[in-house]
């Protein structure tokens, strides 16, 4: 592996060489600015232990009650009695909660100042006796320890009772972050100190409960006080060897406000990974989806991180914390979240033993997630109960895999060198070649071609002029039919009055495109030019597509080279490059077959770049194409870059299919982690490209800030209005001050750009 910080090969030979890291390690891994370099070691730990394989189990949160004698700071979620928002679950209720199929249910609570510990003896007896084949965890070290604080009961008595009762494993929950300072600040010094939690947890090691532990994390605590508390964790494990899971929870901003913004999904991948590292005695690590988001969760599979977490169902003290997750999910986004990150999904049971037979089934066919890899022969056995834990530094050896990336070092050597890539390095790229892996490369020559960590953005809006199309494309919601009801065509005036909207708001582009409307004259589309040049001299017209183009040379009987003299005669000097889908003439005939081939796109494009116009290049992905198309794709751009250099950037994003006639045909799930092989694979392959663009809208928010670590310099724009997504139903929206806060939060400096990408300011 090669590394953008020399610090991190010290831990690299540390960890192969299976040696245990040390605080001053941790502390490197939290401060250094090679997240790449953090997930690529983690992901080469967890593959040695577990290959390929992620679990998740079919599970019920319960919450008997959010009741709670506590003032925690931090917590959102407990009420005292009488309280607005109070509720107290019978033990009936629960025991309705719990459907046939659930293997795991997991009951936490407030601290009721009246429930005797008894009634919860008495609701695990209930629970076990209504469900017997259903594992129960139950009860954080923080719930344990207030049955001493209250009814004086010996956290050893009263774990062996629960355990007599039906008790299977313990959450680690109630840990939050070893501190006595954080204790003090966030006033959770009523609970379990950190001795104490250890000690209870220890307790129940002794009796043969497995527990997990957790880390609350991303508030006020210090990096330091991180690498702290995983470093007591560590030591508890070597010392009573029964946790099988640790679990970093990311503080959920609710109405608490200890902080003012969530954790930077980069945090959040970063302390998986160290933790992955640091924990070596740990056998999981888990992605929990609910407080990561499912995008995040699926990018953290390749950061150290070997399970999900389950289906929930009903999840209550992050989401009165204010997650924005669902509360629960269908095992079926389980495995999206598992097989899109290209590993294969293995049901278990609150003790990590497998469920039936891992879920070997490939990706939908011409999928461009990495395949999923067979276990390596060594690999832990997951049809026999868990191993104890290792309570040393060192792993088995040969559980580790071979040493991977031969073939990287010779993509990255060749890049690096000035050399271009072939199509079948590029197909390895886009199919087999660790995520990661490309994404640390497409990032150095990212620093390469733009070395400051400066990401661009513009201040932007993205009307419509009309709805009207007569092309039919299988993959487009918005378009309507001439004579439709719902058909409509904006007048010159109302489309100025958009574009007033977006300058009076401070945007310097206006990136305007329609359907193919034969009943407009070429003139509305000049008019439209001049008067946004006239009027709104500090705004760059980026209007109409190379299909929008066609469309005026037909409906005026010239040529789209005639067009193209007259818009740059009306002051235009940018076109947008949506209409490309992808340049295949396989793929064009048959989502689009009235548009044309490959050649219909790149003859306007060819010819604008030729009279001065500059224009991006964009890639729709995720419906009918083949690595082999997209390949197709990228050496059409980047044989045309080659002639005049008039692309400004490279625009990926993957197909919306709600409400188009495409929808029925897709088998494939285009998740974050396509997304960003995509574009790190760009980044790579189309070498004269200065700028790669992070598709926030398209793909989210968090998953854009992640794109930042992949190759991409530029956020695109802040869009003020679009209705293309919003016709397939979705919906993406942002503003200045939250763009400026995204770029800085991943860790770069927001630059306010204009179309052509001359910086305007730096915030």
């Amino acid at each position: 592996m090669q590394f953008t910080d020399p610090r991190l090969d010290a831990i690299w030979a540390k960890v192969r060489a299976q040696r245990r890291l040390t605080h001053d390690d941790g502390m490197t891994l939290f401060e250094t600015s090679d997240l790449l370099g953090i997930g690529r070691m983690a992901d080469w730990v967890k593959r040695g232990r577990e290959g390929d394989h992620v679990y998740f189990v079919i599970n019920r949160h319960i919450t008997p009650t959010n009741v709670c004698v506590l003032s925690c700071r931090f917590c959102d979620f407990a009420r005292k009695k009488g309280e607005a928002g109070a509720y107290e679950h019978t033990i009936e209720d629960m025991l309705r909660m719990v459907r046939p199929e659930v293997r795991e249910v997991h009951i936490v609570g407030g601290h009721h100042p009246d429930w005797p510990f008894e009634y919860y003896e008495r609701l695990i007896q209930a629970m076990h006796a209504a469900h017997p084949e259903v594992q129960i965890k139950a009860f954080t070290a923080a719930e344990i320890d207030y049955f001493w604080r209250r009814w004086k009961i010996e956290p050893k008595e009263s774990l062996a009772r629960l355990k007599a009762a039906g008790l299977h494993s313990m959450p680690g929950g109630g840990a939050e972050i070893f501190s006595p300072r954080l204790a003090k600040d966030l006033r959770y010094t009523g609970k379990a100190d950190p001795d104490r939690w250890c000690e209870i947890h220890g307790i129940a090691h002794g009796l043969g409960i497995r527990t997990n532990a957790t880390m609350l994390y991303g508030h006020i605590e210090t990096m330091a006080e991180r690498v702290g508390h995983l470093l007591r964790l560590r030591e508890q494990q070597d010392a009573s060897g029964g946790f099988l899971t640790f679990i970093p929870l990311a503080y959920q901003v609710g109405p608490a406000r200890v902080v003012q913004r969530q954790t930077p999904p980069a945090d959040s991948l970063r302390t998986i990974g160290a933790a992955r590292l640091l924990l070596d005695n740990f056998p999981h690590v888990e992605a929990y989806w609910v407080v990561l988001g499912e995008d995040t969760t699926s990018i953290a599979l390749h950061f150290g991180a070997d399970d999900v977490n389950g289906t929930l169902e009903d999840e209550r003290i992050q989401h009165m914390a204010g997650a924005t997750t669902p509360a629960g999910v269908a095992r079926e986004q389980l495995f999206r979240m598992i097989r899109d990150a290209g590993k294969i999904p293995v049901e278990r049971d609150a003790l990590y033993r497998q469920v039936g037979g891992p879920e070997m089934a490939p990706h939908p066919p011409h999928s461009l997630a990495p395949s999923a890899a067979k276990p390596r022969p060594g690999s832990v056995s997951l049809g026999s109960a868990p191993a104890e834990p290792a309570r040393s530094s060192t792993a088995r050896s040969d559980l580790l895999p071979p040493l991977r990336g031969v073939a990287i070092e010779a993509v990255r050597d060749k890049v690096l060198a000035g050399e271009r890539l072939g199509r079948d390095e590029g197909r390895w790229l886009l199919t087999d070649a660790s995520l990661l892996d490309v994404g640390a490369v497409a990032s150095e020559v990212r620093y390469r071609k733009i070395p400051e960590r400066r990401v661009t953005f513009v201040i932007d809006s993205n009307p419509n002029y009309t709805n009207v199309c007569v092309t039919d494309c299988q993959f487009c919601a918005f378009y309507r039919k001439p004579g439709d009801k719902e058909a409509w065509t904006l007048t010159v005036e109302e489309v100025l009055e958009k574009i007033a909207f977006a300058a009076e708001r401070g945007a310097t582009t206006v990136l305007l495109q329609g359907g193919h409307n034969p009943a407009l004259p070429l003139d509305y589309y000049l008019d439209l030019v001049r008067e946004t040049r006239r009027r709104f001299p500090a705004v760059t017209p980026h209007f109409f597509t190379a299909s929008e183009i066609h469309t005026m040379a037909d409906v005026s009987g010239l040529t789209f080279v005639d067009v193209l003299d007259r818009l740059w005669q009306a002051g235009q000097r940018s076109i947008p490059g949506g209409g490309a889908e992808i340049l295949s003439a396989r793929v064009r005939t048959r989502i689009a077959p009235k548009k044309g081939g490959p050649e219909s796109w790149l003859a306007v494009h060819r010819e604008a770049h030729r009279r001065g116009f500059t224009s991006t290049a964009t890639m729709m992905y995720g419906h009918v194409e083949t690595p082999e198309d997209v390949l197709d794709h990228f050496d059409a751009i980047r044989e045309l870059q080659d002639l005049h250099g008039g692309f400004t950037a490279f625009v990926p994003w993957s197909f919306k299919p709600g409400n188009t006639r495409l929808e029925k045909w897709i088998t494939q799930y285009q998740g974050p982690n396509t997304y960003l092989r995509m574009l790190a694979v760009a980044r790579l392959y189309l070498d004269n490209f200065l700028h790669v663009q992070a598709s926030w809208f398209s793909e989210g928010k968090r998953t854009g800030q992640i794109a930042l670590e992949f190759g991409a310099d530029d956020w695109g724009g802040t869009l003020f209005e679009e209705n293309v997504h919003k016709a397939a139903d979705y919906v993406n929206t942002i503003s200045v001050e939250e763009i400026v806060t995204l770029i800085r939060d991943a860790g770069f400096v927001p630059v306010q750009r204009t179309t052509s990408y001359e910086p305007i300011r730096e915030w």
